[in-house]
């Protein structure tokens, strides 16, 4: 529907199928300018500043934000800063619980200790320290344990050897005492045909007379099979190590070559290395 002002006091009305023309009627009283007792819009907390809010509705109304309603798709990525965080107490760290609820807890709680084998120094891991409990390192074909930049011992540096290194059946690692002990039987680490242990023994003879007759009781155990034996002057440091014959039960060892003639030993003392098995 239109209405057109004609001009001279009428208007015509058409609603494109009737045409009405009607006479102008008389001008009312002029009303008064803006809303008739206009209301305030306000903020109902501090959650929210409204600036000029008074006189802005038609009824008194008041804005927030809703409880629980700005979630993180309505924060901007990066405006957090540190200031934004609540504050907890000195030396205290921000972590979840198994629940994953956000907690402020000590930091020396979360601070982490070394042992068995591993040292902390500062807040470095490193290591060295005494084992506390069996321990194991587990290799394989391609995963493989080395040590590099081992310094050689040569000549008088030998002389402080305290032992070598063994690696047991179930990979365990010791040490073995120094070979040549004076009183201890020495496990050579070689195994006789029968797969026995061969030993070795350091020992001291004397030879009261000319003899190729030492009796190695004492030295070598009752029974046991003699694999080597070596007979050292302790004067001239000649050697000997030719067995004709030895009595296990006795201990009584003929050195020389069988078939030759025997040059007999100077009576005096001696040093003794054997070999034997048990």
């Amino acid at each position: 529907m239109t209405v057109t002002d004609n001009g001279d006091g009428t208007s015509t009305i058409t609603d494109g199928t009737t045409t009405v023309i009607v006479s102008d009627g008389a001008e009312g009283p002029q009303g008064p300018a803006g809303v008739v007792d206009p209301k305030d819009l306000t903020a109902d907390d501090t959650t929210i500043v409204v600036t000029g809010g008074a006189g802005a509705t038609l009824i008194d109304a008041s804005l927030k934000v809703g409880t629980e309603s700005i979630t993180t798709t309505h924060i901007q990525n990066g405006t957090i800063a540190p200031e934004d965080i609540a504050n907890a107490g000195n030396d205290q760290v921000l972590v979840t619980s198994s629940t994953g609820v956000p907690t402020w807890v000590d930091q020396s709680s979360l601070e982490i200790e070394a042992d068995n084998g591993l040292t902390k120094t500062d807040n470095k891991i490193q290591l060295g320290g005494a084992l506390i409990k069996p321990t194991t390192i587990t290799t394989g074909a391609s995963n493989t344990l080395a040590v590099a930049g081992l310094v050689a011992q040569t000549g008088a540096d030998l002389d402080n050897v305290d032992g070598i290194m063994t690696v047991e059946a179930d990979g365990t690692v010791r040490k073995v005492y120094p070979v040549y002990s004076a009183t201890a039987a020495q496990n050579t680490l070689k195994k006789w045909i029968d797969n026995s242990t061969v030993y070795e023994r350091v020992g001291s003879v004397t030879l009261s007379t000319n003899t190729n007759i030492v009796s190695l009781s004492g030295v070598v155990p009752s029974g046991a099979k003699l694999l080597g034996v070596r007979l050292i002057n302790q004067t001239t440091n000649s050697i000997s190590t030719n067995i004709i014959e030895y009595n296990s039960s006795t201990g009584q060892l003929i050195l020389g070559t069988a078939g030759s003639l025997t040059t007999l030993h100077p009576a005096g003392s001696y040093h003794v290395i054997v070999e034997y098995v048990e």
